[in-house]
């Protein structure tokens, strides 16, 4: 924090750094704090939103992850 404050007070424009888009499912039980057989289950029946890439990987969204944990803090 000590680098932005620094930066502010010498007039440089510094943005936070931007929050992540993107996670995968075990980042998901993570923040989520819910069991990895609950997650996948809420994942297969679209209870908590989410695509497959292309090797199969479940990729859930911020926005799919902030409305199913009711949560913004992550």
């Amino acid at each position: 924090m000590d680098k932005y404050q620094r930066m502010i007070t010498e007039g440089v424009q510094v943005l936070p750094p931007e929050k992540k888009q993107f996670f995968s499912a075990d980042e998901a039980i993570k923040i989520a704090g819910k069991s990895k057989n609950t997650i996948y289950s809420h994942l297969s029946s679209g209870k908590l939103k989410a695509d497959k890439d292309a090797t199969g990987a479940w990729v859930i969204s911020r926005e799919a992850l902030e409305e199913y944990t009711k949560r913004t803090d992550f």
